[in-house]
């Protein structure tokens, strides 16, 4: 019965932190430049490459480097549009690695494993 009663507080703390393709895709589409689905992803670390990336792209516009800006946001666009495919994995991972974090059976989250 404990286990019972921890299996299901384990369930609805999974059903709380896990991620969602939906706000993904939104912050994707909303704050992309910016790294806003990576962030909401778990992916600090390119999510701040992102970040400094389309600060790259501002700083060049602003002091007059026009060809450095156009290059730094071919970049970044060209990452966005990979994320567009990415994003499904990378809430897949995130969701699978909360799982693992609560000792849930995953076969019963993704029953395609």
């Amino acid at each position: 019965m404990q286990d019972s009663i921890q299996e299901n507080a384990n369930r609805f703390k999974y059903e709380m932190e896990k991620k969602s393709k939906a706000k993904a895709y939104l912050l994707w589409f909303l704050t992309g430049l910016l790294g806003g689905h990576r962030f909401y992803c778990q992916k600090k670390i390119t999510a701040f490459v992102q970040l400094f990336l389309t600060f790259g792209v501002i700083g060049g516009l602003l002091s007059h480097d026009t060809p450095k800006a156009l290059l730094l946001l071919c970049v970044n666009w060209c990452w966005l549009f990979i994320d567009l495919f990415l994003i499904p994995a990378m809430v897949r991972k995130n969701n699978l690695d909360i799982a693992k974090k609560y000792n849930l059976n995953l076969v019963n989250i993704y029953p395609s494993l």
